[in-house]
């Protein structure tokens, strides 16, 4: 595996920075870095486990139908990141341990793509939604 990191440096990271596996990118434009992930196959989120803890990443994710690894330091698919992603076959939990992060690797790693339509996560479904109710509105 290559770990790719993006966003904003951070020190924790400094200890893997000559490691063959860790490459840090950088904060790139929203364009770049959706063609960046393109080429990627398994994206991560890494979060608390609180219940309204979310990220719009998810969207971008799901949106290029990526399989995606969310660890979590709490009990897995629970909270607002669960409900978000679990209709989506392609994400895969694990608790904040190695072995478990290593067995939800292979089972994404094995795991072909799996045609999915993203449109009901989009921002043109939720203006949609939006419409819909400002309509009903009336």
């Amino acid at each position: 595996y290559k770990f790719y990191q993006y966003g904003q440096d951070s020190s924790y990271f400094d200890v893997y920075r000559n490691d063959s596996f860790f490459n840090y990118k950088g904060m790139l434009a929203y364009s770049n870095l959706i063609e960046d992930l393109k080429s990627v196959d398994i994206c991560l989120i890494v979060t608390e486990g609180k219940s309204f803890e979310s990220t719009t990443k998810v969207f971008d994710y799901i949106g290029l139908n990526k399989k995606i690894l969310i660890v979590t330091k709490s009990r897995p698919m629970t909270g607002n990141l669960h409900e978000l992603t679990k209709t989506y076959p392609q994400v895969e939990w694990a608790r904040n341990y190695p072995n478990e992060i290593i067995n939800a690797l292979n089972k994404l790693k094995d795991q072909p793509v799996l045609p999915f339509n993203p449109h009901p996560f989009s921002r043109a479904a939720s203006l949609e939604k939006l419409v819909a109710l400002l309509r009903s509105l009336n």
